[in-house]
């Protein structure tokens, strides 16, 4: 098969699909193949987030997971 004709087969394939997880995931998976950077398809508002959380940490602004559980815990008990 030439290169064109893979071409027109994952675009045939890539069009067939309707499952977003799936989708998601070929493209998580060629981005990989390809050498391309998964922050390459942020968004600027998630580029933003991802910023913020980043100057959080440095900050030392972080909770650890047991303490996120334990918390959960507590909010459950009171519902």
């Amino acid at each position: 098969m030439s290169v064109q004709e893979y071409k027109q087969r994952l675009h045939e394939v890539i069009d067939a699909a309707n499952d977003e997880a799936a989708l998601r995931e070929l493209l998580d998976t060629a981005n990989r193949m390809l050498g391309r950077d998964i922050l390459d398809d942020l968004s600027d508002e998630q580029l933003g987030r991802i910023d913020s959380s980043m100057n959080q940490i440095k900050q030392g602004r972080i909770v650890s997971s047991s303490q996120v559980k334990e918390e959960a815990m507590q909010w459950l008990k009171k519902k």
